[in-house]
């Protein structure tokens, strides 16, 4: 089942079912917690901390799960 569809206005991926919307929200829910979790760091340490290992994350189930918007 594909949860994510190429957007038919500019670039990107956009959820397309309540499942992709769930990964969304999952993706939001991780961040703000990875964020508060990171004390004794700075504001820098807590975006690159975030850059490189959740939104890979985000990106891989983003592609694994897409589909094209003509399919």
């Amino acid at each position: 089942m594909r949860r994510f569809r190429r957007k038919t206005f500019g670039l990107g991926w956009t959820p397309c079912t309540w499942q992709g919307w769930v990964v969304v929200l999952g993706f939001v829910v991780l961040t703000l917690a990875v964020n508060s979790g990171l004390s004794g760091m700075t504001a820098d340490q807590h975006k690159t901390v975030i850059l490189a290992l959740i939104v890979p994350l985000l990106a891989v189930t983003v592609f694994t799960s897409g589909r094209d918007s003509d399919a």
